[in-house]
């Protein structure tokens, strides 16, 4: 593994001086937290909707995670997409 490839990775566990570091010890970082505000990005039919929620539990990018959209109190599934920002696409 080349020192590029680990840019922007976190160490899954506490790292070993001089022992080299193999790319299944890393992750992509958490992007977001439990219980941190988020916003949630909707799409559906080219309009695209955002209102504020806050995340159930921590996600990297790409994964699913369960929000609660702050004024509805509805729980509903999103992506994350980037730092604090979750977008789900059409009918929940």
């Amino acid at each position: 593994m080349e020192l590029d490839d680990a840019i922007g990775l976190s160490s899954k566990h506490a790292l070993q001086p001089g022992k080299p570091i193999t790319k299944e010890e890393l992750v992509s970082p958490v992007l977001v937290g439990r219980d941190q505000p988020v916003m949630i990005v909707y799409q559906s039919a080219g309009i695209t909707a955002s209102m504020p929620g806050v995340a159930l539990k921590n996600g990297r990018k790409g994964e699913m995670v369960k929000v609660r959209n702050a004024s509805s109190q509805r729980v509903i599934s999103a992506m994350v997409a980037e730092s604090g920002v979750v977008t789900t696409v059409g009918a929940e």
